[in-house]
């Protein structure tokens, strides 16, 4: 837990690392690897991240659109718009990993994407998870939206089924 924020933040200890993780237990786990690590540079918020302000539900590293189980917590979301407008953070890189709330989180991130994010570390999931947790979005509009965006995309590995990806426009995403 915490991982990448301890890499990032140990690389060099003047970057502010900024982490985001919905569930408040986990939020824990990286305070103490933090610590464990004596990193002091990251500063973790225990926020959803979503299209736009709803009630939401999380259980482990699940987040999803409606309770499903009675031992889901319930939390209202944020936007990454909001949240980085709210405490003056312009974030030129994202490393994201939300299990398949990626249209979620992008469609909530339309400014900084547009104006201050140069990279997106995106592990992309299923578009089995897609649909379930991202509202129906599925791995072509997320490749879409990003390229829309002016991102160039590179499919680093397909450690997951990347079938869907491999007959689009080669011009449009390089496999390294």
């Amino acid at each position: 837990m915490g991982y990448f924020s301890c890499y990032a933040a140990s690389m060099d200890r003047n970057l502010k690392v900024y982490s985001i993780e919905s569930n408040k237990h986990y939020c824990k786990f990286i305070q103490k690897s933090l610590k464990q690590n004596s990193i002091s540079n990251v500063n973790i918020f225990n926020e959803i991240l979503s299209k736009n302000e709803t009630e939401m539900f999380f259980h482990k590293e699940g987040v999803y659109l409606k309770n499903e189980n009675k031992n889901f917590e319930m939390k209202k979301s944020i936007t990454l718009d909001s949240l980085c407008k709210i405490n003056s953070i312009i974030p030129e890189i994202i490393k994201m990993d939300v299990h398949g709330a990626e249209g979620l989180v992008l469609n909530g991130s339309h400014d900084i994407i547009k104006n201050d994010c140069k990279i997106i570390l995106l592990e992309l999931h299923s578009n089995d998870y897609l649909k379930k947790f991202s509202d129906g979005e599925n791995r072509i509009s997320i490749v879409n939206f990003l390229l829309k965006n002016e991102f160039s995309c590179f499919m680093i590995s397909d450690y997951r089924d990347s079938s869907d990806l491999t007959n689009f426009d080669r011009e449009k995403i390089s496999q390294k």
